[in-house]
């Protein structure tokens, strides 16, 4: 359970990142969720 939670953790962190980069607090949290995965799948290339 500990490391589902750090994961978590680690993810809301990152979405926040993601907010504060593109500046955009009106986007919606599944666009967010959407910009997250797409920039994970950038930094795997």
């Amino acid at each position: 359970m500990t490391a589902v939670r750090s994961r978590e953790i680690v993810f809301e962190s990152a979405q926040t990142a993601v907010l504060e980069e593109f500046d955009l607090p009106s986007l919606q949290p599944e666009h967010v969720l959407v910009k997250t995965i797409s920039l994970r799948h950038q930094c795997r290339h």
